[in-house]
């Protein structure tokens, strides 16, 4: 596992790095709007901190995965971000969320799939970034 931390702009960070790309990370300073770009594949956030608002308003509290291409989406939190981040290919989609990828549009809740619906609060009871990874 890699780790990395700093702080700029008054926003402290910390990141941590599976060797299979999982990256750990928890942020802290002052509230945040940002823009977040879709890939090309389906991207995870698994939400450990208060949950991130959405542009449309929206709040995932266990996290949400974005379909590839789905455009832009503006996220905001109030000064603490925590979670865990990762990427799957669309031809493995299927085989670990039991859904077809074409099923899965824009941005959806970890909770409406069954693999992922407690894996939020799993990484959560584990205090470590080597655990969460």
């Amino acid at each position: 596992m890699q780790s990395h931390c700093g702080e700029s702009g008054g926003i402290s960070w910390q990141s941590h790095v599976s060797a299979d790309g999982i990256v750990g990370y928890r942020e802290a300073g002052p509230a945040l709007r940002r823009t977040e770009v879709a890939g090309a594949t389906f991207g995870f956030i698994i939400e450990l901190g208060p949950p991130l608002r959405m542009g449309s308003g929206r709040r995932y509290s266990a996290g949400f995965v974005a379909a590839p291409g789905s455009g832009a989406m503006v996220t905001e939190h109030d000064g603490l971000q925590e979670g865990l981040q990762f990427e799957i290919p669309p031809e493995q989609f299927f085989a670990v969320m039991g859904v077809h990828p074409s099923e899965v549009t824009g941005m959806e809740s970890l909770a409406d799939f069954a693999p992922s619906r407690f894996l939020a609060e799993r990484c959560a009871d584990d205090p470590t970034w080597e655990g969460r990874l």
